[in-house]
């Protein structure tokens, strides 16, 4: 509770000044993401406003919006495992090719023959293994990626520019996701 609070005084914000909230639903550590979901559901029931549950590993790929490779998050799933998905930007879209899954870091690349951009603290944990297996095809985001930012959870669901494609997941209709823009003061805060 004492992060959120520094958040909101940062952005200089109340939480009766919020129009809604968002949260990543997973996958990812179950106590975490508990914590995470059980916080949030508190304070929209308190609050009376909207919540909307944004995958991991769809705001892993929106942080690589920059990329015209393949884009393939990797989230740690303990024992040798993976979650991983893969995307694909074309015009503006998110596109999401591969529905996640948890399998070794070894079958989620072994069947790429393209420039692949991964990203994820599995990316940084496997990185070795993935260029065993794929060679230069294999490319790693700047460590910063590796871990979700506030902002990414609020992109899937902003719409045509920057949203899931029709073909994805869409995680919520734009009349809620304009409820989500931050102003450029906002904005800073959400990127640090």
């Amino acid at each position: 509770m004492e992060m959120i609070d520094t958040v909101l005084n940062l952005s200089g914000l109340t939480v009766s000044e919020l129009d809604g909230f968002a949260v990543t639903r997973g996958p990812g550590s179950f106590t975490g993401l508990r914590i995470g979901i059980s916080s949030i559901k508190g304070f929209a029931m308190a609050s009376g406003k909207p919540v909307v549950g944004v995958s991991s590993l769809d705001s892993l790929a929106m942080q690589c919006g920059f990329s015209s490779y393949l884009v393939s998050p990797l989230l740690d799933a303990r024992k040798e495992e993976v979650y991983f998905s893969r995307y694909r930007f074309e015009n503006g879209y998110l596109k999401k090719e591969l529905r996640g899954q948890a399998i070794s870091p070894v079958q989620a690349v072994c069947d790429i023959n393209e420039p692949c951009l991964f990203v994820g603290d599995g990316a940084k944990i496997y990185q070795n293994k993935i260029k065993d297996q794929i060679g230069d095809l294999a490319h790693f985001a700047p460590f910063y990626q590796n871990t979700i930012r506030a902002v990414a959870i609020t992109i899937p669901a902003e719409g045509p520019s920057f949203g899931i494609a029709p073909a994805g997941t869409c995680m919520c209709t734009s009349k809620f996701s304009k409820k989500f823009s931050f102003t450029p003061k906002q904005e800073r805060f959400a990127l640090a």
